[in-house]
């Protein structure tokens, strides 16, 4: 077993060092190679990062970083499918939220950091929205997340790739309608709250529920909406007709809601450069299909 190992580590070596090579048949065979032995290889890897020459640690890097998203795209789904076995109704998002907060990211702190900072927008919550209408519960939802936290829609795509992930939205306030309404639901469910999600072709409202059913819009600052307000502005998509437009005021599944996420980060990775990340959100996408229900665009 130890000579297996060892014999492992030099193999591991010596197709490393072959990374300086610039036959590009050569390039293609060691990275196949350093893919297939997947965890293995990072200790590596990552040596390789300090090699004296820029080809081996230009290269290393992005093996490793092809490492690191393979592994991401497998944690999702395995997170996912626990949730969706073991967890409540609404572990689903928690555990696809929380998968995006580790987006091949290794900082520890990220993930604890944005609990955190949910709690403690419940906490605030909390004392705001007991016993109160579904009306008033709206209505500070909104303010809260809206007006004292400043958390509403970005019209203009970001230049950082990562800037729309959930605790980096949460941090700056600002972000896609998708991951807007998502942590609304997070919060406002921590507090209490019995909240689903809707989702319309381009924009996710969020309905609180109660004697009165209310739908807020998290992209527009949280302001409330009506049932004829959103099929007047369904009815003008010319793309759907009547019978979707009743449709998409249906509740939709936690998982409807990870999905237009990943639909939004695969949309701002797009680019050429960036082939390799959207391939891997959308496998994590693809991951989701057992429990979606239905979707728009």
């Amino acid at each position: 077993m130890l000579h297996e190992t060892l014999r492992e580590t030099s193999a591991i070596h010596a197709v490393v060092r072959l990374l300086a090579d610039d036959d590009a048949k050569v390039l293609r065979l060691c990275r196949r190679r350093l893919l297939e032995w997947g965890s293995a290889a990072h200790a590596g890897l990552q040596a390789a990062e300090s090699d004296d020459d820029p080809r081996v640690r230009v290269r290393a890097r992005a093996v490793l970083r092809s490492l690191e998203l393979a592994t991401w795209t497998r944690a999702f789904a395995q997170d996912v499918a626990q949730a969706r076995e073991v967890g409540g109704p609404h572990a689903v998002l928690e555990a696809g939220m929380r998968s995006l907060v580790a987006f091949v990211r290794h900082e520890a702190g990220d993930l604890g950091a944005f609990d955190a900072a949910l709690e403690a927008l419940a906490a605030e919550l909390r004392p705001l929205v007991r016993g109160r209408s579904s009306l008033t519960a709206a209505r500070h939802l909104a303010e809260l997340l809206a007006k004292r936290h400043g958390l509403r829609g970005s019209r203009r795509m970001p230049a950082d790739r990562l800037a729309w992930l959930p605790d980096r939205v949460l941090d700056t306030g600002r972000g896609p309608s998708s991951v807007l309404g998502a942590l609304y639901l997070l919060v406002g469910r921590r507090a209490g709250l019995d909240l689903s999600s809707v989702l319309l072709p381009d924009f996710l409202l969020v309905r609180v529920h109660g004697r009165r059913r209310i739908l807020v819009d998290p992209y527009h600052e949280g302001r409330t909406v009506t049932r004829h307000d959103c099929l007047r502005y369904v009815g003008r998509l010319e793309r759907f007709g009547c019978g979707a437009a009743k449709r998409s005021l249906e509740d939709v599944d936690d998982a409807d809601v990870l999905d237009r996420i990943l639909e939004d980060l695969i949309l701002v990775h797009d680019r050429p450069e960036q082939g390799e990340v959207r391939d891997c959100l959308r496998t994590a996408r693809a991951s989701l299909e057992p429990s979606l229900g239905r979707r728009f665009g």
